[in-house]
Parts: C-alpha cells; sequence; structure tokens
C-alpha cells in the first residue's frame, strides 16, 4: 500500500473540516468574552467603543457596562445562571453612556436563565423573556485569570 495515498486524503479532508469550523461550538456561556447585542427595552444606539461586555471565568464575571467596569460572581446549574455580588467602578460619563450602564447592570441583575442560539447568548428572567442578546467575542483559557 502506497503511503502517499493513504495520509494526503487524510491530511486533506482533515484540513478541510478544519478550516470550515472556525467559530468554537458555543454550549455553555463560559470561558468566553460576550459583547452586548441587544438590551431589551433600550432602543437607542450604543457606541461601539463603549459597548457592554461579559467575561466568564470559572464562576467570576467581569466587563465593561459601557461606562465603568464591573466584577462579581455567578452561579449556573443547567440553563439556570445568577450574577451575585456585583460591584462596580463609580466613574461618571455622559448621560448618554449612564443610560446605557443604567439599563445593562439593571438587566444583568435580573437574570435567572440562559441560552445560546446561533452563536450568540440570550440571558433571560423568569418569565423566558430575553434580557440582554450578546455575541460571541472570544474564548478564555481556563487557566486565565479574570
Amino acid at each position: 500500500m502506497n503511503l502517499k495515498r493513504v495520509v494526503l486524503p487524510v491530511v486533506a479532508m482533515s484540513a478541510l473540516m478544519f478550516s470550515c469550523s472556525s467559530s468554537p461550538k458555543l454550549d455553555t456561556p463560559v470561558h468566553s468574552e460576550w459583547k452586548v447585542s441587544l438590551i431589551e427595552g433600550f432602543s437607542n444606539d450604543i457606541p461601539a467603543e463603549n459597548t457592554p461586555t461579559l467575561r466568564m471565568v470559572m464562576t467570576h464575571a467581569s466587563g465593561s457596562s459601557a461606562c465603568n467596569q464591573y466584577t462579581g460572581t455567578f452561579s449556573l446549574s443547567g440553563n439556570e445562571l445568577v450574577f451575585n455580588d456585583m460591584v462596580s467602578t463609580r466613574k461618571m460619563c455622559t448621560p448618554e453612556l449612564m443610560e446605557v450602564e443604567v439599563a445593562y447592570l439593571d438587566a444583568l441583575r435580573s437574570v435567572k436563565k440562559w441560552e445560546i442560539i446561533d452563536q450568540q447568548l440570550h440571558l433571560k428572567n423568569n418569565d423566558n423573556s430575553t434580557l440582554l442578546t450578546f455575541a460571541f467575542s472570544q474564548p478564555i483559557n481556563e487557566e486565565e485569570e479574570y
């Protein structure tokens, strides 16, 4: 049996499969960074450079809330998710950014459930209504510090 005939097709097929799956399969919000794409009930534009973010590493949550940085913990069990002990820096920004921040943090405090659909994280309340929608930003190594 000619080794080139076996190895080359396997290598080519592997390369093709790898190139077609450039986005990681997301089945949990943990060990990822997310950028908000929708705050339910908030209709104003969010400046791209001030888009709220959410980083989830182990049981630690942190990110930008448009103006300030926040940090806290979360508990995750199945599709249930609760953020706890959230604290934030207290810098003042423009009224527009403060509106984004208040809407974002209020929604985050009301989260009870999560779901990932098409690479988007949906954080929901007890009524299963989406409060926040996030686009996947990047994976976070499990060993990375928060």
